[in-house]
């Protein structure tokens, strides 16, 4: 419940009424045959049923027969986590929201990747407890469909039978860089007396179509970058202080926003032109 009560804080929806309509979580690819050692990824998908939501809070089991590799946020339709995406042993674990809320039918929640670990047939399954959030200010509990995840088998790995040696070259591979920053963002303040015991924060989110976001860095005034998550607290509560957020992708290519605009920041320097770091 501790992980309910702060999701609900942050996307300021704190009263739970009886369960209305419904909505879907599911797998793609379907189903299918692995074999011991080759890894895949399965992308998890919601369905609101036309109902907009704002919220999740969603348990996975895994199966003993895969390994869990990794949990990629590229193109998620969830903007706020109130944790990272993880997992611990076999449960994942996906905890966030979406201030002001998203109505869809095909939704990326995450993308995850599996190594076939051992034979065997298994199914991933979501967990009692798992929950969608209707967007009505009151924290409406959609009851949940999950249609109990999907059925893998896994074969063993075939012998490998040595290749004669080839005689005519190879074509040369050549490998496809990511050159593209990731989307531009917004840098948001808030403030709340539930979060950050009612200190200012700032909250920001972005995408990358291609390597996915790896990281952002934040730095306020003459201050160096460091490594941040959303929401982030800031140091200057007078808002008087410049502060620039970088969103890196998996190339290290970057995106950066920077609080206040412009206008703002022009003012500043016409008024008290030594006063402010910028």
């Amino acid at each position: 419940m501790d992980r309910i009560k702060i999701l609900l804080i942050v996307l300021t929806a704190f009263l739970f009424v009886p369960r209305a309509e419904a909505a879907r979580v599911y797998f793609e690819p379907p189903p299918a045959t692995y074999k011991v050692g080759e890894g895949f990824t399965l992308v998890l998908l919601l369905d609101t049923e036309g109902q907009p939501i704002n919220a999740i809070d969603i348990s996975i089991q895994v199966p003993k027969l895969l390994k869990i590799k990794n949990i990629s946020k590229s193109g998620s339709v969830i903007q706020l986590w109130v944790n990272e995406p993880s997992f611990s042993g076999d449960i994942i674990n996906l905890i966030g929201g979406v201030p002001g809320g998203t109505t869809t039918s095909k939704g990326i929640i995450a993308k995850i990747t599996f190594e076939a670990a051992a034979i065997g047939e298994g199914n991933i399954a979501f967990k009692p407890g798992s929950l969608v959030l209707l967007n009505d200010g009151q924290g409406t509990q959609l009851d949940l469909k999950t249609a109990g995840g999907p059925v893998f088998n896994i074969v063993p790995k075939p012998k490998e039978i040595p290749k004669k040696k080839e005689l005519e070259p190879q074509p040369e591979f050549k490998e496809t860089k990511d050159n593209k920053k990731p989307e531009g963002f917004s840098v948001l303040t808030g403030e709340d007396s539930r979060i950050f015991s009612g200190q200012k924060f700032i909250s920001f989110f972005t995408t990358d179509k291609d390597s996915g976001v790896d990281r952002y860095e934040v730095k306020e005034g003459r201050g160096d970058y460091k490594i941040a998550r959303s929401p982030y607290l800031l140091l200057d509560q007078k808002l008087r202080t410049v502060v620039r957020v970088r969103a890196y992708d998996a190339a290290d290519n970057y995106k950066e926003s920077i609080y206040p605009n412009i206008f703002v920041r022009i003012w500043w320097k016409l008024i008290t032109p030594f006063k402010f770091l910028l």
